[in-house]
């Protein structure tokens, strides 16, 4: 016959039949219940508010899927005193969003298992785009972290904003041009003195403004070809040819200003930044 465990939870009992010492429950968790559980949150690392935030911008969004990850309590004894291993992020998330979660919750394991936790290589965006046969996954997910802050207002790009990967693949679902985008910037980036992942931004900025223009704008701004003098173009490829110091939000900026007088019809001596880059000095694309 099965014996009885008692879980003390902040004293929330659970009495559950078993036939060993670790068992599992699928467990309705309620901001209440959520609270009560981290009462015993007694030895893990300090909260990451980001991860916390990401996790209930999902669970509000009903974005949150449940994928059999385990909350994780230890044990001390028969009547088990339990102690929180692991899933105070997701916990705290559950009380941030004020949704409530279907959760798989194992009890009774040993306090030295939380050694063991946490440590396997985390799966990226990137790994879940090449699985689902996206070229570029890399630059791909660069991209979609990038137009997340842009979106979000953050234009200086230095966000400390942690995205989902639930949000980063939808976004790239939702949006074609981000892969579009990815893969130009793949292929012809290795002609452009800026990092990839600002020309790949600058692809799809551009493109949302005028496509037929910023097809024409990209392709001058890698191979040169038909500039004058003073054509902004020419003077972008001369800026970031000679100066190798300069930040992304800067390098973007002065791409963002040449496209501007480029549509403008205005001829460049030279290209000036803000100063300083700020989310409310960044140039906008016209």
């Amino acid at each position: 016959m099965p014996t009885t465990k008692v879980i003390n939870i902040s004293n929330h009992r659970i009495e559950h039949p078993t036939l060993a010492d670790v068992w599992t429950q699928y467990v309705h968790i309620t901001p209440a219940l959520a609270e009560k559980m981290l009462e015993v949150n007694t030895r893990n690392r300090n909260l990451r508010e980001r991860t916390r935030d990401a996790y209930a911008r999902d669970m509000h969004a009903d974005n949150w899927l449940f994928n059999g990850d385990t909350l994780c309590f230890g044990r001390d004894g028969d009547v088990l005193d339990a102690v929180l291993l692991d899933g105070q992020h997701r916990l705290n998330g559950v009380i941030a969003s004020g949704a409530s979660m279907w959760m798989l919750v194992v009890y009774g394991l040993e306090v030295a298992t939380q050694e063991t936790m946490d440590n396997n290589v985390v799966r990226q965006v990137a790994d879940h785009l090449r699985i689902n046969g996206v070229p570029n996954g890399n630059h791909v997910a660069a991209l979609a972290r990038k137009v997340m802050l842009w979106e979000f207002g953050v234009y200086t790009l230095k966000g400390s904003i942690k995205w989902t990967t639930t949000e980063l693949l939808d976004l790239i679902d939702e949006d074609d041009r981000i892969v579009t985008s990815a893969a130009w910037a793949n292929s012809n980036a290795r002609y452009i003195d800026a990092p990839a992942s600002i020309v790949s931004l600058a692809h799809w900025l551009l493109h949302q403004r005028d496509a037929e223009q910023a097809h024409w704008f990209m392709h001058r701004l890698a191979d040169g070809v038909m500039l004058e003098e003073d054509h902004p173009v020419r003077r972008l490829r001369q800026r970031l040819g000679k100066d190798a110091r300069l930040s992304d939000a800067e390098v973007l900026a002065l791409i963002i200003s040449a496209w501007n007088a480029y549509r403008a019809g205005e001829s460049r001596k030279r290209l000036q930044l803000p100063n300083p880059i700020t989310n409310d000095t960044m140039p906008r694309p016209a």
